[in-house]
């Protein structure tokens, strides 16, 4: 919590109100974000494959937030053992760039592989509840 808010009881609730609210939305990306790969891929292996790209790729970004900032974005030794707060602003920038790039790949990539299941043959039951109870 910012130390600016901290003196004022209002202010604290808003902030933890927002923050509260956050969750939801971050709930309303995910949900949505994690089932794309099970609508881009037809297949089993396929759906598998991308989901473990992805996981991959998730675990080597929380690796970086939290391992480079001291060592990584320092310029000499002596910058190094100053504290990682000193280092954000240059590894936000880094971050957001190889963000940037990051999306501007996937984008193209996926409308490179693309495939129209629209045209796919369906089964009748595809979809219903009573065809989930009686699989």
């Amino acid at each position: 919590m910012p130390a600016s808010l901290r003196s004022n009881p209002t202010a604290i609730f808003c902030y933890l109100v927002t923050m509260n609210l956050c969750a939801p939305g971050l709930t309303m990306f995910f949900i949505p974000y994690m089932a794309l790969g099970f609508e881009m891929c037809t297949d089993y292996q396929g759906r598998s494959r991308l989901q473990g790209l992805r996981s991959i790729f998730n675990m080597a970004a929380n690796f970086a937030g939290r391992q480079w900032p001291g060592h990584s974005f320092s310029r000499t030794r002596t910058e190094c053992r100053l504290p990682q707060s000193r280092h954000y602003l240059r590894m936000g920038t880094v971050f957001a760039v190889a963000t940037a790039l990051f999306v501007l790949l996937v984008v193209a990539a996926t409308f490179h592989w693309r495939e129209d299941t629209r045209l796919m043959p369906r089964h009748a039951d595809h979809g219903s509840v009573g065809s989930f109870f009686l699989a």
